[in-house]
């Protein structure tokens, strides 16, 4: 990737080593960094949405009130 960034195959295929790895965020990055280079790429579309789905946002405890119904 370093001396050829835009090789998208090998683009692909770190992101989905990353991803495999456990790290989404840095596989995230990777696939859309190939996007912006082949927006057409269905496949990394694809998994991009898959890794961004399985992000879970952090535990927020909102101490919400139901309103006063009197």
């Amino acid at each position: 990737i370093a001396l050829k960034p835009g090789h998208l195959e090998a683009r692909f295929n770190l992101a989905a080593l990353l991803g495999g790895q456990g790290q989404t965020q840095e596989a995230i990055e990777q696939f859309r960094k190939l996007l912006e280079l082949n927006p057409k790429d269905d496949e990394a579309r694809r998994a991009l949405a898959g890794l961004e789905g399985s992000i879970q946002p952090p535990n927020v405890t909102i101490d919400r009130k139901a309103p006063d119904s009197r």
